[in-house]
């Protein structure tokens, strides 16, 4: 998997990984158009995009995060990925009991 964390020059990084083979890439969703447009639907077969959005200023609703998943899997995403904080413990179980795996640091 390919991350590229630097704001400048994504796309042209991200193109170069899927050239290079790489079987998935991480794009952050406020720059998931560009890499989209970029690509001009040429996404190599067995590639998986995983678009991502990381809030660690507050603890979303489940609602707000039912928002967020439904926005990212409209941009056509492989996989989702959500990277949130919970200020209090009892916000990770109320929100996120039920999902799939989950990993916290």
């Amino acid at each position: 998997m390919v991350s590229v964390m630097d704001k400048n020059n994504k796309s042209p990084l991200l193109t170069l990984a899927m050239q290079l083979r790489a079987n998935s890439i991480d794009v952050e969703l406020e720059n998931v158009h560009e890499f989209n447009d970029s690509m001009d639907g040429k996404k190599p077969d067995k590639f998986k995009v995983i678009v991502s959005s990381h809030n660690f200023h507050n603890t979303p609703t489940a609602e707000a995060i039912a928002d967020l998943v439904t926005r990212i899997q409209a941009t056509g995403a492989d996989i989702v990925k959500i990277s949130t904080t919970a200020l209090d413990i009892k916000d990770y179980g109320k929100h996120f009991s039920g999902y799939g795996t989950f990993s916290s640091k």
